[in-house]
């Protein structure tokens, strides 16, 4: 029979103009009548997934389950717009194309 049980609760405050996540892990006892949940961590900060870190929650499930609470979603890597992506290829070209040392370092035949 399994004595602890943990639960878990997220939600958001807006303090100085800025979202903040509050992530709470508690330890409760089902076999025992009478014994409120007991805080055992809790996170605040402006990144959701901090905020979880900060409250030692790392089980994915939990995770997905609390983002689904508050509306969230998972973005991986860093938003960029494409016209700016086009820019570093298009300089990417230039400095290949009118720098032979440049290639050439990339082939390590040139001598620095």
């Amino acid at each position: 029979m399994k004595m602890k049980k943990n639960t878990y609760t997220a939600y958001t405050r807006v303090i100085n103009q800025r979202t903040h996540y509050f992530v709470k892990k508690f330890d409760s006892f089902p076999g025992l009548n009478n014994i409120p949940p007991i805080l055992d961590s809790m996170g605040m900060h402006r990144d959701f997934l901090k905020a979880c870190e900060l409250a030692n929650v790392y089980d994915e499930a939990v995770i997905t389950n609390l983002m689904e609470e508050l509306e969230l979603t998972k973005v991986s890597g860093k938003v960029m717009p494409i016209t700016h992506l086009q820019r570093e290829r298009r300089q990417e070209k230039v400095a290949s194309i009118w720098y032979p040392q440049y290639w050439l370092s990339k082939l390590k035949w040139a001598h620095i």
